[in-house]
């Protein structure tokens, strides 16, 4: 197994303390959220998002409502797991750990590099049209 990279090693450390956020109670996602610089750590914020609303939705209603719905928390910290593992690996994290949840959710969030592209190609449709 060849070593990572400096940039490779330090995407998955960013995409690693997205996850973080449903362990410590802090939206860390939302700061990868305002920075937009790179693809993979904003697809595991999104994940991160999707599972920090849930898990913090369910966990207020348990103690709110009913504790039997306390047991939901679980399917959610795994899939939190999962996500974390899927990204050890560079990959994305995977319908198990909510990426295509996230992508759907916060679809207007894109990369600032591919934000840019999407705005030129508007611009230039305009001046032609």
């Amino acid at each position: 197994m060849k070593p990572l990279s400096e940039g490779a090693s330090r995407e998955r450390l960013g995409a690693l303390f997205m996850h973080m956020s449903i362990l410590c109670g802090l939206p860390i996602f939302a700061l990868s959220f305002l920075n937009r610089d790179n693809p993979f750590v904003l697809h595991h914020a999104k994940a991160a998002a999707v599972n920090f609303l849930l898990f913090y939705t369910v966990l207020f209603l348990s103690f709110s409502v009913t504790p039997s719905l306390f047991w939901l928390l679980i399917p959610l910290y795994l899939s939190a797991l999962v996500a974390i593992w899927r990204l050890t690996g560079g990959h994305r994290a995977g319908m198990l750990g909510l990426g295509p949840v996230g992508e759907a959710l916060f679809f207007v969030i894109q990369p600032k590099s591919q934000r840019r592209a999407l705005e030129h190609q508007n611009h230039e449709h305009k001046l032609l049209h």
